[in-house]
């Protein structure tokens, strides 16, 4: 039995808007993201 490949059947509707200076706003000098700081408290922290 032979198996095709491609032609997955993936359909995106829709579109997504994107603010690109609050998003470039949110880099370092150097161009990174800061990590993220979670509370100790918050369940999904893995402490």
């Amino acid at each position: 039995m032979r198996r095709r490949r491609g032609g997955g059947g993936v359909n995106y509707y829709g579109s997504t808007t994107v603010d690109c200076e609050r998003e470039l706003a949110q880099l370092d000098e150097r161009g990174h993201r800061p990590l993220r700081t979670v509370a100790t408290d918050d369940p999904g922290a893995g402490l």
